[in-house]
């Protein structure tokens, strides 16, 4: 059975004038939704539609109801009231639906009935575009944007592995939009491959001796530059960890002037990183946080305290991400060097153990070109003297 659509004198308003509504009904159960307009009429008024605020009433409410009927036309079999509610929703914001929300897309094709683990897969992906950009509508996302997001989850430390797997599962969700014709834009998402995935992360991750000296012997000149020089150097003392992993780091995790911690993305193996502490990560957790070895279950920085698994940690971590690496812009301005961002941390660690003389191998693993188990085995090889004569060397840079 086919929906319909038709313009009423608002049933459910008791007054003696009410405003035109668009009653749509399936399966005999009938919706009232608004028509965009607020002039109220008489029911004589909305009868005769002679005057003027009659005329000037349907004239607004036709909109509405042509626009409904061509949204009800193209769900065809598959309307429903949700799907046609989200539609139309949009056409009230004064959105086309070629103008439509990302968000709005994403729940159409969410509502598809998928198994759990793949729902939750196309959520955390479209959540790579609306926690930042909850309102960003469809025909906004170009390849610009693409390649910006791509930079800023490479910046994030995020693996080549996941990227693939979020871009994949948006370019499904945009293919999915072009068919509905919520946009006829070409999908953004197509022409990313892992040549350019590699490239990007490749172009970031370079970072000369006299750019790391440079910014080792700079003097921040703000709080911003101070946190970002701070946390950069860090997670160059704790084998290019993360910001994530950094601020995951609990009281407890500091054992025998060694930190020892397990990385968030491979907390299911179990691997370990073990560090020697040094002034400097001592100084520095002490700084923004608090080593306090009565409490070994608490966060040694505040960041991360009461924030549930999803969205509040991860937008948490962001944050802190966000903020580090703004205060490296600044600094690399002052400079006058390229971009540094936290990522590079763990590339200038791998460069500083290929000069040691592990293989090309090896490095390739550390750097996450395989898949991200094989490098934590990796990590979890390295011998004492090696991580020993990295911190020393940290150490040694700082007080040049």
């Amino acid at each position: 059975m086919k929906a319909s659509a038709k313009l009423v004198w608002d049933p459910k308003d008791h007054e003696e004038k009410r405003p035109i509504k668009l009653r749509v009904t399936y399966n005999r159960q009938p919706r009232i939704y608004s028509a965009g307009t607020t002039i109220r009429l008489s029911q004589s008024e909305f009868i005769n539609q002679r005057t003027k605020n009659a005329i000037m009433a349907f004239d607004e409410a036709r909109k509405k109801y042509n626009q409904a009927l061509i949204i009800i036309e193209d769900l065809g079999d598959n309307f429903s009231f949700p799907a046609f509610h989200k539609q139309y929703y949009e056409v009230l914001k004064g959105r086309s639906k070629n103008k439509a929300l990302f968000s709005t897309l994403v729940e159409e094709y969410l509502s598809q009935g998928f198994s759990h683990n793949t729902a939750l897969l196309y959520h955390t992906a479209a959540n790579k575009i609306l926690n930042d950009t909850p309102d960003i509508l469809i025909d906004d996302i170009n390849e610009s944007f693409v390649a910006e997001m791509v930079r800023s989850m490479i910046d994030s430390d995020i693996s080549l592995n996941s990227i693939r797997m979020y871009i994949r599962s948006l370019g499904a969700i945009f293919n999915y939009g072009i068919k509905r014709g919520f946009t006829r834009k070409k999908n953004p998402f197509k022409d990313i491959n892992d040549f350019s995935l590699t490239s990007t992360r490749r172009e970031n991750a370079v970072m000369s001796d006299e750019e790391l000296s440079s910014l080792l012997k700079y003097t921040p000149q703000t709080k911003l530059e101070e946190f970002g020089k701070d946390f950069f150097v860090l997670s160059l003392n704790l084998a290019g960890a993360n910001i994530g992993d950094i601020l995951d780091l609990k009281n407890g995790d500091i054992e025998n002037h060694r930190i020892v911690f397990t990385r968030h993305k491979t907390k299911r193996a179990g691997i370990k990183v073990e560090i020697p502490t040094n002034d400097t990560i001592t100084n520095i957790l002490n700084k923004y946080g608090r080593i306090d070895s009565s409490k070994p279950k608490d966060h040694i920085f505040p960041y991360l305290e009461g924030k549930a698994e999803g969205a509040p940690r991860d937008n948490a971590i962001k944050r802190v991400n966000k903020r580090v690496n703004a205060g490296l812009k600044e600094i690399c301005q002052k400079l006058g060097i390229t971009k540094i961002t936290t990522i590079m941390a763990r590339h200038t660690e791998a460069t500083y153990l290929r000069n040691q003389g592990m293989t090309v191998e090896q490095i390739q693993q550390f750097l996450g070109h395989s898949k991200s188990s094989t490098t934590e085995l990796y990590l979890g090889t390295l011998n004492t003297e090696t991580k020993q004569k990295f911190s020393e060397l940290m150490n040694k840079m700082m007080s040049r």
